[in-house]
């Protein structure tokens, strides 16, 4: 609009009026300036319109031999506002587990939903009945844009129909509108969410051998992934899919087993992306080994036990318990790998004898059978045989 002029700084009867350029748009050119020293002064439409001059820059035309040709100065101005105001905008963010529950597209199809329905506004931190709307512009398609918004500190809050849909705002950004010399302008700040994700809940039953794990049902997947930690493994791993809501194995190991079940859907592209999994179970399974059999004592020559019994499939030893004269009870004597045991025996009376068969586990742990007979031999020292006679 051509509302600078330059005023004769000794004579302010003399005024220069500019000229527009098309080759630079952000200029005013004075042409023919007689000599003297001149100052760019805003014209009165410029302060009637709110523009307030904030600088005294000169230029100086001399005379010959040193004129000045093509000179430039500036000229500052601030205007006046009834009330400062800011511009601000927002975009939303989901948050990383939220991505890593749905994915990438999923995620970004949420933040883009919120800005195409406007559902972000500011509400004033210490007045919630003042609350700016925010506006959409082509230009970025990404964000809400807030304008004249009123000194004060502001959140970006989700509209209550993003809540309705499922929307959980998980940050507390602000932004604050200060009075002049440090508005906000073209402040952003964002606004992080999540969103109600349905989760797969996992029950675990079992028997000794036998995990059995059912779990609810899900809308829109196209199945499920079982990540199981076995005895002797340090973490969880996949361990199979299906697209029923229960799974039914036997367990090969005895020992801790920990299960997660998780929903997952299928890009286009065949990219596998796992849901929700709301908790995982776990349960000690344990092996059983059968029991020893043909158990037998003989003693021999009033001087040895001589303890005999049928091979156990899958034992790694046994375990030989025993209560010799004057002892109350049964306990652990020793163990051996063999299918028989010959002891010494030097005190006269009844010795007896239960025979364990057990199994050593991957985690460190021993497998014991049951016993289902005892037997006993009686010794008479007294009447024990030298055998080096």
């Amino acid at each position: 609009n051509n509302l600078i002029q330059l005023i004769n700084v000794e004579d302010e009867t003399i005024v220069i009026e500019g000229v527009l350029d098309d080759s630079d748009p952000l200029r005013i050119f004075f042409n023919e300036i007689p000599l003297g020293t001149y100052k760019p002064v805003l014209k009165q439409e410029a302060l009637d319109a709110g523009y307030i001059q904030t600088s005294e820059n000169t230029i100086t035309v001399n005379e010959a031999p040193s004129p000045v040709f093509a000179s430039s100065t500036g000229i500052f101005f601030e205007k006046e506002y009834e009330e400062p105001t800011g511009y601000a905008s927002t975009a939303p963010y989901a948050n990383q587990e939220y991505i890593d529950s749905v994915g990438q597209e999923v995620a970004a199809a949420d933040a883009k939903y919120l800005v195409d329905n406007n559902l972000i506004q500011l509400i004033n931190v210490e007045d919630e009945t003042i609350v700016i709307e925010g506006v959409l512009d082509d230009s970025d398609p990404l964000r809400i844009f807030f304008n004249e918004i009123p000194l004060g500190t502001y959140k970006p809050v989700l509209k209550q129909e993003a809540l309705d849909a499922g929307y959980i705002q998980t940050s507390e950004n602000t932004i604050t509108v200060n009075k002049a010399p440090s508005p906000v302008f073209a402040s952003s700040t964002g606004v992080f969410f999540e969103k109600k994700v349905a989760a797969v809940t996992v029950e675990l039953t079992q028997t000794e051998q036998t995990h059995n794990l059912t779990w609810n049902v899900l809308d829109d997947i196209d199945g499920y992934a079982i990540y199981r930690r076995a005895p002797g493994e340090d973490k969880m791993t996949l361990f199979t899919e299906t697209t029923d809501t229960s799974y039914t194995y036997d367990v090969e190991n005895t020992g801790y087993y920990f299960y997660k079940v998780y929903p997952f859907t299928l890009t286009e592209d065949g990219v596998k992306v796992l849901g929700k999994s709301a908790n995982y179970v776990f349960a000690r399974a344990v092996q059983p080994i059968a029991p020893v059999t043909n158990l037998k004592a003989v003693n021999k020559y009033n001087r040895f036990n001589d303890l005999t019994w049928d091979p156990v499939e899958g034992a790694d030893g046994y375990a030989i318990y025993r209560m010799a004269p004057g002892e109350d009870k049964l306990s652990y004597h020793i163990s051996n790998v063999r299918n028989g045991y010959t002891e010494e025996v030097t005190e006269t009376g009844y010795y007896f004898y239960r025979v364990l068969a057990y199994r050593k586990n991957i985690d460190g742990t021993l497998t014991l059978s049951e016993s289902i007979e005892y037997v006993y031999a009686y010794n008479d020292s007294s009447a024990a045989v030298n055998l080096g006679n």
